[in-house]
């Protein structure tokens, strides 16, 4: 009887002290005509046919899950493989925003002199060091910036 849990999971396990009550409680649940099996002891008898009647129900409802299983695991994959496409998505915009920023400044004087002077700082230095030498070479720009514009 424990293969037919699936059909009525609710009403069998009310009643699994007794395993009579648990057969019956099942068949009554899935609407399992009462002249089409006896209940005894330890046995259900059925008429001929019953028992795949029953076997299809089960096989319904085992498609059933197996399907709604199916959609949950293609739900996540999709999830997963739509969320890496917008990482992708944010790389590409950031490298195009880059790439323009670039495009933008190849030509000017300052960032050509910034360019040549930053692979001179350490490039050991990290966290606030480096900030420290972004600032001093921002403001030897501006030291310079100055000097030309008095000349």
């Amino acid at each position: 009887m424990h293969r037919y849990i699936i059909l009525a999971a609710e009403q069998m396990k009310a009643n699994a002290a007794d395993d009579k009550k648990m057969a019956i409680s099942c068949f009554e649940h899935i609407g399992l005509e009462a002249d089409k099996y006896r209940v005894g002891h330890t046995k259900v008898f059925f008429r001929a046919g019953t028992l795949g009647i029953l076997e299809e129900y089960r096989d319904d409802k085992v498609a059933a899950i197996v399907t709604w299983m199916q959609a949950v695991v293609r739900q996540f994959l999709a999830l997963k493989r739509y969320q890496k496409y917008q990482e992708q998505r944010i790389a590409l915009q950031v490298a195009q925003r880059s790439i323009r920023a670039y495009m933008k400044l190849k030509n000017w004087e300052w960032f050509a002199l910034m360019r040549m002077i930053k692979p001179l700082v350490a490039s050991s230095k990290i966290g606030e060091e480096l900030e420290v030498s972004e600032c001093y070479m921002l403001m030897l720009i501006l030291v310079i910036f100055e000097n030309i514009l008095w000349l």
